[in-house]
Formats: C-alpha cells, structure tokens, sequence
C-alpha cells in the first residue's frame, strides 16, 4: 500500500473512533507504516551529456546545450509567436483541451495581442502572441522565422551575474529595465528571458 494511501485509511479509522463512534482507538503496534519513497534527482554523466546532445540538432541542440552549459532550467513560460490567435487558441482549446486563463489582450507598447493558457496547477504556462499592427517584435520574428517558439523563459540564481557571464561570453542581451533578453541572432530566433529564480 502506498504511504499516502495508509495515512488517508489510518487517519480515517481515527475520524470514525473519536468523532462517529465517540471512543478511544486502540493502539494499533502491529501496523507496519509505509515509508515514502526517497526521489533522488537523476544526475547524467558527462557521456551521458555528451550522448543526449549528439542526439539533437538545430534550436533543440542549442537550448539543450544553454540549458545544461549555462546551469539554466526551463523556467515556466514558453511563448508561441502566431499569425491568427483566434484560430490557434481554437486549436490549442480543441485538439489539445487546454483553457484560457487571461486574453486575448491588446498590448499596443509591445505590438502584440495575447493569450494565456495555464499547464496545470503548477503556474507554468503558454503565452500565444500574434502581431498587433505593422512592426514590432512578434510581427518581425513572424516575418522571419514564422509560427513557432518566441520566448522561452530561463531561472538563473543570480540574473547580474548571469548577465556579467553572458556578455563576458560574447552573447548579445536586450536588456529593457529589470528585463534581461538573450538576442535571437545568439540563439536560433528563440527570445530567451533571463529571471532570477525566487
């Protein structure tokens, strides 16, 4: 029996003693408790790495190398710039069954007209963004690179010193405020968003 199982059948037969039947439960020696099982994090070898990477081409080697030489984790957002929102948040609704939780929305000072679809409960989401007007970043990635991944969000532990290695490494930021973004020439026309994890 799983842990979690007989914690929720021990905690019910006490509900039942001490509040249905109103008498104290025996102490019960002879149940064995489940113990949860340890989640050790599975850690590759360099090989392993090295095997895995050999695997991939184009943007998926690049993000993967990123990922993994940068000490970067996919943080959670992925923006999918689209040349119809509407039909694609049909699409994404349809055929994929997922929800909208905020949009579409007019954003004039980005150029852009979005949506937000949730991945869960965990907070992680998908951004679908078209074009809003003539120019702009999503309208000139559309342009150039076509349908497809526009902005992938990455946690860093420290975003200045993440930023102080990037540039010291030749890459190209965009940085907008606190907002710091890897240029899409240094990245296969993937925006990749540095945030300082939490």
């Amino acid at each position: 029996m799983a842990a979690a199982t007989q914690y929720q059948a021990l905690n019910s037969l006490v509900f039942l003693y001490r509040v249905v039947l109103e008498r104290p439960l025996a102490d019960l020696p002879q149940v064995v408790r489940a113990k949860r099982p340890v989640h050790l994090p599975t850690v590759l070898s360099l090989e392993e790495v090295g095997a895995l990477l050999a695997c991939l081409e184009g943007v998926h080697w690049m993000v993967a190398a990123l990922l993994y030489g940068s000490g970067l984790r996919l943080r959670e957002a992925l923006g999918v710039r689209v040349k119809d929102l509407d039909e694609s948040l049909r699409n994404y609704q349809d055929k994929l069954g997922m929800t909208v939780s905020k949009g579409p929305d007019d954003i004039p000072n980005l150029g852009m007209r979005r949506a937000i679809l949730p991945m869960g409960d965990s907070g992680q989401f998908i951004e679908l963004a078209e074009p809003l007007g003539e120019g702009g970043a999503i309208g000139r990635s559309l342009e150039r690179y076509g349908e497809g991944v526009h902005l992938v969000a990455l946690a860093v532990d420290d975003l200045a010193k993440a930023v102080e290695q990037m540039k010291a490494n030749g890459t190209q930021l965009i940085e907008a405020g606190a907002q710091v973004f890897i240029h899409p020439r240094d990245s296969h026309g993937v925006l990749y968003q540095l945030v300082e994890r939490k």
